[in-house]
């Protein structure tokens, strides 16, 4: 009978202990996909910076792959105007990329924000004119 019993008790240790590593290891895939839903679902529909501008696409939100794709398909101009005629001068193309589709407030304030372009940006001129992206002032 003592031995059953010593048995049957060294059976529940044995157990016990896998079955706190299964509850340590529950835990730490339930915190894993919280960080994995709050970072990559929550932030980027609702807390992002870029939340508050319409997006292009229901992916958008989320990822840029829809953008790849019409990139990829060249057909991403004619989305990216159609998108503005849609929805407006603000418009999202991914989770952290946005189109811009006026001057004066908009495209100055997101490419100029009152700051000179390094030199460097004059290796971006062709044929001895600026482009956008090099010239020094707007």
């Amino acid at each position: 009978m003592q031995s059953q019993t010593l048995a049957l008790s060294c059976w529940c240790r044995r157990y016990d202990s896998l079955l706190k590593n299964i509850v340590l290891l529950s835990l730490a895939v339930l915190v894993f996909i919280t960080y994995c839903y709050f970072w990559y679902f929550w932030y980027p529909i609702f807390l992002a910076l870029l939340s508050k501008a319409l997006s292009a696409h229901l992916l958008a939100t989320l990822t840029s792959l829809w953008a790849f794709r019409k990139r990829y398909l060249d057909r991403e101009m004619e989305t990216i105007k159609t998108a503005h005629e849609k929805y407006g001068p603000d418009v999202r193309l991914g989770p952290e990329e946005i189109s811009v589709n006026w001057v004066n407030s908009g495209l100055r304030a997101v490419h100029y924000k009152g700051l000179e372009k390094p030199r460097w940006y004059s290796f971006f001129t062709n044929y001895g004119y600026g482009t956008f992206h090099c010239s020094l002032h707007f």
